[in-house]
């Protein structure tokens, strides 16, 4: 019996110590994924920065609570920009990749007024025909009001409850439904310019709406006369076109600068998709909890955000950025929370991507910044003929504190040059027409060398037409900071000729296809699905039976077998000591004594062959003498 203690005993200090790493490995906590997190990211750029300006951009953006890496980090962006000045990036310049550098220099702290008036130069006039357009006009009391338009005019009476109406039929105007308060413009009549004259003095706004949402694009206009006139506009990507995603980003990074992005949010609303989860952007620049709401029931049961191309993390790590600001979204948070940590990488990265992980990094876990960039860096501002002031004259424009240093308070100021009116190829040695299309040929001006090779137009205006200037030569890809790839990522294909065999010149390679684990599909085309593809081994579900549970079921089977053990023990005990058996005596006749009811052995000890024949007899003696006495 004290050995089967002493087992069972010894069996459960063993599985306790067992048992005890691995339960506490299965509680993962939210400082540990960070802390994994933030040390991957490090060992991937530490003294070795990525080669595309978005990579850097976004890991800069996550780190730059490390003065070492801020400031490392504030090189290689930079060294990626355009001639190196830090206004535009890459060195083809694009909307989006200049966003992000935006976004990652304002975290530092930097001076980025050039890189901001870049980015809204890029704009380009946008008819927003998708949402729905008015003007609301509010007087003291009743007022009458003469419209005019395009060689028309309408006249309007506005009454005491500030309502509307037409006197007579207009082209382009009419009283809205929402209570007669305002003017509907048609969606034909929106280039218009409308000079409104009334008796009393009067407050002209435009307003616009989309699904029951009211926006206000503009400030609002007073006096007696007020003009009103709708002015949308989009931001072009690497062609002459309106790019949602590039103006996406931009009016992101603008509206974080503190810039005016009012012009630009018709185009946005008006094409809102999901697959640029737009929502988390919307809200975010608007405040308008419709666009949380609808974020928020995008939201998987099992805590993630996949709307985009760029997955799972990206997108859940833009929800998280949106959603931390809304009061209803903290579940919603911390759902998503939950599986970030659960599915982060063995290694501390979330799909051993670069601008994944310092997405992640930076919408859960930011950092404080306490870096200040130092003038020894920089150039003085006085050495190339430039002015340290307080305030730059109106003559004058303010330099890049990223490119020359003043004194604390003092801003570097240089005088303006004469802008060119980018309207000819003339015009394109110009750098303030750099990207900008002109009329004559409707070729696309570009800045200090020839990018275009194909579009038979002198870009740089040297003389030189696509294959006859040495700029459209073949360059090595490595040579132009750019990489050969089997496929390009999303958006980041070279726009040069390029010299890499069987493959193309990208400035970011795009990833492998991974296995998504839980979705019953063959994401990377190699015949094997979910929990069967080795690339889901790490995958929670797909681990097997957890190591705690194959102890606990161990514990319960010994338990068993001791249990058993120790019955038939016990068992075997009752059966090597029988119950005595008692002699029940019959009643009584008259006369009779009562026969001994002294137990009776069922084991009698036995002596030899004659002590029992004599104690037989004996017996029978008084047996005999009893029955006499009757």
């Amino acid at each position: 019996m004290k050995s089967a203690k002493k087992f069972l005993l010894s069996f459960l200090i063993v599985a306790f110590i067992l048992s005890l790493p691995v339960v506490l490995a299965q509680n993962t906590t939210n400082d540990e994924a960070k802390n994994k997190g933030y040390n991957w990211l490090d060992k991937q750029i530490r003294d070795h920065w990525p080669v595309d300006s978005e990579d850097v951009a976004l890991s800069l953006f996550a780190m730059a609570h490390d003065d070492y890496l801020a400031d490392q980090g504030k090189k290689a962006l930079i060294d990626k920009s355009m001639n190196k000045k830090g206004v535009c990036w890459p060195s083809t310049c694009n909307t989006k990749a200049t966003a992000l550098s935006l976004l990652a220099l304002k975290r530092l702290g930097e001076n980025t007024k050039e890189i901001e008036d870049w980015i809204l130069d890029r704009s380009k006039t946008f008819k927003a025909t998708d949402v729905s357009w008015y003007i609301q006009l509010d007087t003291d009391g009743k007022a009458s009001c003469n419209i005019s338009y395009a060689n028309k005019k309408d006249k309007i009476n506005i009454d005491e409850e500030k309502k509307v109406s037409l006197s007579g039929s207009s082209s382009c105007l009419s009283v809205s439904q929402s209570g007669g308060y305002w003017l509907g413009i048609s969606s034909v009549c929106l280039d218009n310019t409308y000079k409104i004259e009334c008796s009393e003095y009067v407050t002209g706004t435009l307003l616009y709406s989309k699904y029951s949402s009211l926006y206000v694009p503009s400030k609002t206009e007073k006096g007696e006369e007020v003009e009103i006139k709708i002015e949308t506009k989009c931001l072009i990507g690497s062609g002459n076109e309106c790019d949602y995603d590039s103006t996406l980003w931009a009016a992101y990074a603008l509206d974080k600068a503190d810039r005016d992005v009012n012009v630009l949010m018709p185009y946005l609303i008006a094409n809102a998709e999901s697959k640029y989860m737009s929502d988390a952007f919307l809200y975010i620049i608007t405040g308008e909890e419709s666009y949380a709401e609808k974020l928020a029931s995008l939201q998987d049961k099992q805590g993630f955000w996949k709307e985009s191309f760029k997955g799972r993390y990206y997108d859940t790590a833009l929800a998280v950025l949106a959603l931390g600001n809304y009061f209803e979204g903290e579940e919603n948070v911390g759902a998503a929370k939950d599986y970030i940590v659960e599915s982060q990488d063995v290694e501390g990265s979330w799909g051993s991507s670069l601008q994944d992980t310092s997405l992640v990094l930076y919408a859960l876990w930011a950092k404080p910044v306490t870096y200040v960039p130092t003038a020894a860096e920089e150039k003085a501002c006085e050495t190339e003929g430039n002015d340290c002031r307080s305030e730059c004259l109106s003559d004058e424009e303010e330099l890049s504190s990223l490119s020359y240093s003043c004194d604390l308070g003092k801003v570097c100021c240089k005088v303006k040059e004469v802008s060119a009116e980018c309207k000819a190829i003339a015009d394109c040695k110009t750098l303030g027409c750099d990207g900008l299309w002109v009329d004559e040929n409707s070729c696309k001006c570009e800045y200090g060398r020839e990018r275009s090779c194909e579009d038979t137009c002198d870009n740089d205006d040297d003389g030189l037409i696509d294959a006859e200037d040495p700029d459209c030569a073949i360059i090595a890809c490595e040579d132009k900071g750019y990489k050969c790839c089997n496929e390009c990522d999303f958006g980041h294909q070279s726009e040069f000729d390029d010299s890499c065999p069987g493959q193309v010149c990208c400035s970011a390679c795009r990833e492998s296809i991974k296995e998504i684990c839980d979705n019953n599909l063959d994401d990377n085309f190699n015949n094997l699905k979910d929990c069967k593809d080795p690339e889901c081994k790490d995958y929670e579900k797909c681990k097997g039976p957890k190591l705690w549970l194959i102890i606990l079921i161990i514990l319960i089977v010994g338990g068993v077998i001791f249990f058993i053990i120790r019955r038939r023990s016990f068992e075997k005990r009752l059966k090597s000591k029988r119950a005595p058996v008692t002699v029940q005596t019959a009643p009584l006749r008259p006369g009779m004594r009562p026969v001994s009811t002294r137990p009776i052995s069922t084991r009698p000890s036995l002596g030899s062959k004659e002590e029992t024949e004599e104690q037989l007899k004996k017996a029978l003696k008084e047996l005999k003498g009893e029955e006499d006495k009757f």
